[in-house]
């Protein structure tokens, strides 16, 4: 069941913990450079060894602020994505657009 946005800034506002890992998503040109393939890979094998959870790529770890993805670069994060193996993960890519109250996450189907 996808997330509520309500339950998506909950979240990102009690910040990580066993099941939910931020990671901001740093681009150079069109490159993704941040999170780089190891980093990602730690972050990964944590939630699956605490038994499952969530990575919200596109907020600050430290500051929880939503820089959000340009939606030109998801193929460039969906590639990094897929460097995994594909069967243990469910991708949900969320774009933070500015709106009256600063940046909110939606859902990309």
């Amino acid at each position: 069941m996808p997330w509520s946005t309500e339950r998506l800034l909950a979240q990102i506002r009690l910040g990580e913990h066993g099941s939910l890992g931020l990671k901001e998503v740093v681009f150079s040109g069109k490159q993704m450079t941040d999170p780089h393939g190891p980093s990602l890979a730690d972050e990964l094998a944590a939630l699956a060894n605490s038994h499952g959870g969530s990575l919200l790529l596109g907020v600050n770890d430290r500051t929880r602020e939503i820089t959000g993805i340009p939606t030109d670069r998801f193929d460039a994060v969906e590639c990094r994505v897929s460097e995994f193996d594909e069967s243990e993960l469910l991708l949900t890519i969320f774009a933070a657009g500015p709106n009256e109250s600063g940046y909110a996450p939606a859902p990309v189907e």
